[in-house]
């Protein structure tokens, strides 16, 4: 079943995938502090906010979930997406096939960014590799 991306791979994804979204959820929780301050307040947190904006947009486990995901091959890549899928309940376990050739159909350049994208990722992958037994 899976041949080119093993389940060890996919569970270091899923993790850091969850720390890119829980720094992703701080950030977002910061900003709605800022947000509740009355005026007078938020010129003085206004700096430290966008100083954490741009923390956030390079934080280091979102940089390396792209940097992992873009050094996989497209075949691996594929299978990803279809455990991605089949965790998502898009298809049943019983449909690897059709998930991976509807994967392999659909592939493009933006790959990367559809899967580093997907907001519960963690959970879809972890999901779908339990799905397949492969857990």
């Amino acid at each position: 079943m899976l041949h080119h991306i093993g389940a060890d791979e996919i569970r270091t994804i899923a993790q850091l995938s969850r720390e890119a979204r829980e720094a992703q959820d701080r950030l977002l929780d910061k900003a709605k502090i800022v947000k509740a301050k009355d005026e007078r307040e938020l010129a003085t947190e206004l700096a430290g906010t966008l100083a954490s904006v741009d923390v956030s947009l390079n934080n280091a486990p979102l940089r390396v979930l792209r940097e992992r995901l873009a050094a996989l091959p497209s075949e691996a890549r594929h299978e990803l997406l279809a455990v991605l899928w089949i965790g998502r309940g898009d298809y049943a376990a019983n449909e690897w096939e059709e998930a991976l050739t509807e994967a392999q159909r659909r592939s493009d350049a933006g790959d990367v960014d559809y899967i580093a994208e997907r907001g519960p990722l963690h959970d879809y992958l972890i999901k779908g590799l339990y799905l397949l037994k492969q857990a």
